[in-house]
């Protein structure tokens, strides 16, 4: 690949020889015997070693740029594992001219053959490029001849100008590690942040250094040194050759034996727990130019985005929607129905382009015109809008799930904009990037602890993103015994909140006839008859349904007893949690309450000789409770069960209560009526 950035003669620090035992290519044959991890033999695979090492350089037309070198030799186990011999990395770009580059790619494959250790080189055909976003490309390469046993080992060099945005180093993955080492080496005109995610302790090592850096120039580099984000285009008039002395600051850290990531159900990104560390520049000091704050607190940052030109003076244009805008108000009579129109009108009009960001891509004007933007030009849009009607409104800057929680104040915490609106002291959420939103309903890929609001003066505050009102699927069921003591049954559902809107996901372009056909797969035991949907086209509109059915063999009938699990189909009886511990809190993402009724007509020429007792749990904290109540009333047995999570967040130290919790309501759900003939 061409490079762009080599335009000096060479970078600050020269790092130490790589211990013998991981030298590239010095792949052991023990290393090739060894058939399962000693510590995680259920393991499919480990990285045996992990290296980054980074260091600066400078050229005058990018200014300073990083330079990382990876290295990783990965042990595959079982066929399992052969995933982990498909390798990627990203490459990040700003305005397509400015962008990250690689270099020096070599990658090996190691098997066992004839008691030999035998190699195999990736060939260049073999590595490619992906367009992952508009402003992300993927390089992939897969690994050949992998087999049970084999080693892989690969290195790159990765080159970036954003050195205000480095990537996080990663220590963590879903396989154990056996060595990680990171060597991190920056000239003194820059201090650092040191970011860490995960509970693993690090022992980040601290020292001072002296080095040098060479350099092609056309001008005295003490004149002429700046920051990454202005660029030459063009190439410069070489004069001179030049050198200066540089300290340097250098951070060293070793791990060993890291435990691989254990996923589970309700976590939120599992990167937000991955053990990792990032770097990142809290002041500059370039010669000539002083001491210069880079990164503070929420305030600094959230006033530099909001004075940016794609994000502050965006909201300040009006004159593109004032046609549009004076038809809306004409038929609003409130200020509930002025959000409410002005919200639905974008949220029809527009139509997102799949990219996230916090600055405007095309810009409001264009993106109006044009019908298409980014996430910000598409919420500063109805800001704006909103403000113009005399709304109290703001943006709130967003971390998308799978960006990661912003835990301390950078400027790369955020990755989207949502709208907000204040009518008598309530606030309202908005985001019209969703075509089946609605006014205060964020998409579960929004919820992600809190968002950063800003106002119109720069001022910031933290708002809670997480819903406070229960989704709820509420269903009633009766059933009644024909002679055979086969089971007729009707049920009526109503599914509200996030969980209608989940349903509505999945089935919105789907016939009745499809959505038969996916509940008889998910219920193969239960043959349906007669249905009904409503609303699952409808954004504003809960989901119901109902359908009338039979079920295969519903009672065990022993001598003259007839025994019968009465939620039948509707039970859940596996536990999500099955991990002895977890140190992750478990995300619902919002609350959520199952309630089901289920009515039995008693058979004829039995009587009930035996009922579930009734039962209560709760859950600390009034996190959560289950109820089930069984009782007969008449010549019929009523079950209630109710199943509540009151939190979208509980917290890893409830996690063997929780689980718990689980076992016992699956424990209830197991119990059976016992019916007797009289």
């Amino acid at each position: 690949m061409k490079q762009t950035l080599l335009l000096i003669a060479l970078t600050l620090i020269t790092f130490p020889t790589l211990a013998q035992d991981y030298d590239f290519g010095d792949v052991s044959k023990e290393e090739l015997l060894e058939t399962e991890h000693p510590d995680h033999p259920d393991a499919s695979a480990s990285i045996l070693y992990r290296e980054y090492k980074t260091r600066f350089s400078y050229s005058e037309e990018y200014g300073f740029f990083a330079i990382t070198e990876v290295q990783e030799r990965i042990k595959i186990y079982n066929k399992e594992g052969y995933k982990y011999a498909d390798v990627a990395f990203k490459l990040h770009t700003s305005d397509g001219r400015t962008k990250d580059t690689y270099n020096g790619l070599k990658a090996f494959t190691y098997n066992l053959e004839g008691g030999k250790v035998k190699k195999e080189k990736l060939k260049n055909n073999g590595i490619f490029e992906e367009e992952a976003s508009k402003y992300t490309t993927l390089v992939k390469f897969a690994m050949p001849n992998i087999n049970d046993g084999s080693v892989i080992e690969y290195k790159y060099e990765l080159q970036t100008p954003y050195i205000y945005n480095l990537d996080e180093y990663s220590l963590q993955e879903f396989i154990p590690i056996k060595k990680s080492v990171l060597k991190f080496a920056s000239p003194e005109y820059f201090g650092w942040n040191l970011h860490q995610r995960g509970t693993l302790p690090l022992n980040v090592e601290q020292g001072r250094g002296r080095d040098k850096i060479t350099y092609d120039h056309s001008e005295a580099l003490l004149d002429k040194m700046k920051d990454v984000g202005s660029q030459r285009h063009g190439k410069p008039t070489i004069n001179t050759r030049n050198t200066i002395d540089v300290q340097t600051d250098i951070y060293d850290l070793e791990l060993s034996n890291v435990p691989p990531l254990k996923d589970e159900a309700y976590t939120n990104n599992v990167n937000n727990y991955k053990n990792s560390l990032k770097f990142e520049v809290s002041f500059r000091n370039l010669p000539g130019k002083g001491l210069e704050t880079v990164t503070t607190t929420w305030d600094n940052i959230t006033e530099t985005i909001y004075r940016s030109s794609r994000f502050g003076n965006e909201l300040d244009k009006k004159g593109y929607f004032k046609s549009d805008l004076e038809r809306i108000l004409n038929t609003s009579n409130t200020e509930e129905e002025i959000v409410f129109n002005i919200y639905e009108f974008v949220k029809k009009k527009m139509n997102w382009n799949d990219y996230v960001g916090i600055y405007t891509d095309e810009g409001v004007v264009k993106a109006y015109r044009t019908n298409t933007g980014n996430s910000a030009d598409i919420n500063l849009m109805l800001t704006a809008m909103l403000r113009e009607a005399g709304i109290t409104s703001n943006p709130v800057l967003v971390s998308t799930r799978d960006h990661g929680i912003p835990v301390s104040p950078t400027i790369n915490g955020f990755n989207f904009v949502i709208s907000s609106a204040t009518i008598n002291q309530e606030l309202y959420l908005l985001d019209a990037t969703n075509k089946n939103g609605s006014v205060n309903f964020l998409e579960e890929h929004l919820l992600n602890w809190n968002g950063r609001q800003i106002t119109e003066d720069g001022r910031s505050r933290w708002i809670n993103l997480n819903p406070t009102s229960h989704s709820e699927n509420n269903t009633i069921m009766s059933l009644k015994f024909d002679e055979a003591m086969q089971i007729e049954g009707s049920l009526n559902s109503k599914i509200t909140g996030h969980s209608a809107y989940n349903f509505k996901k999945r089935f919105s372009r789907k016939s009745e006839d499809e959505l038969v056909a996916t509940f008889e797969s998910d219920y193969p035991n239960v043959k349906f008859g007669e249905y009904s949907f409503k609303n699952h086209n409808k954004t504003y509109e809960p989901i119901l349904y109902s359908y009338k059915f039979n079920v295969e063999k519903p009672v065990d009938v022993i001598e003259d007893k007839c025994y019968l699990t009465p939620m039948l189909h509707l039970a859940d009886l596996q536990n999500p949690f099955v991990l002895e511990d977890r140190t992750f809190p478990i995300d619902y993402q919002y609350p959520r309450k199952t309630n089901y009724i289920v009515n039995i007509a008693i058979p004829d020429g039995y009587n009930v000789s035996t009922l579930p007792e009734s039962t209560k749990v709760l859950l600390p904290e009034e996190l959560g409770e289950f109820l089930y109540k069984a009782k007969q009333v008449g010549n019929n047995v009523q079950v209630s069960y109710q199943f509540v999570i009151n939190s979208n967040l509980v917290p890893s130290k409830y996690y063997n209560e929780l689980k718990t919790f689980y076992n016992l309501a699956i424990e209830k759900q197991e119990e059976k009526i016992v019916f007797v003939k009289s």
